[in-house]
């Protein structure tokens, strides 16, 4: 009988422990990856952006996660920053152009995806709290709320 007690309180006990550690977890998945964000126009403009493709584009929170595929031996090694520049164009709500910049240096031909997280705060715009951001190389807006 008293194993039964304990196994029924340790039971009715795992939905609350569960949604601790998802609570824990989602905190986590809000920290954007350790990625480069850089404004720099010149170096926008001479970035080679033909070294990948952009599968997958979302929002998280502060955080824009970029999927990518590309050829390479297992991505491990691969070192992506996001690019922007100065120049934003004359419209309402203002827009950020970007450019993913993905380091290969993986002489394999086998095809990986990798995921990454950008953190968009250095790339808010003073008296705005709304941009629209346009990814090279992908083909939809991303309306950004900060």
């Amino acid at each position: 009988m008293k194993r039964i007690f304990t196994s029924f309180f340790l039971c009715s006990l795992f939905p609350f422990i569960l949604a601790c550690s998802e609570s824990s977890s989602k905190n986590t998945t809000l920290n954007c990856d350790n990625q480069s964000q850089i404004i720099n126009t010149e170096a926008y403009n001479n970035l080679n952006t033909t070294n990948y493709m952009i599968t997958s584009v979302s929002l998280n929170e502060n955080c824009l996660d970029i999927t990518i595929s590309s050829s390479g031996c297992s991505g491990s090694t691969w070192e992506m920053n996001l690019f922007s520049t100065n120049n934003l164009p004359d419209s309402f709500p203002l827009q950020r152009n970007l450019k993913l910049q993905l380091i290969n240096n993986e002489a394999c031909a086998a095809v990986f995806s990798k995921t990454v997280s950008f953190d968009l705060t250095p790339l808010h715009i003073a008296g705005q709290d709304q941009i629209t951001l346009n990814l090279e190389g992908w083909g939809e807006q991303i309306v950004y709320q900060y």
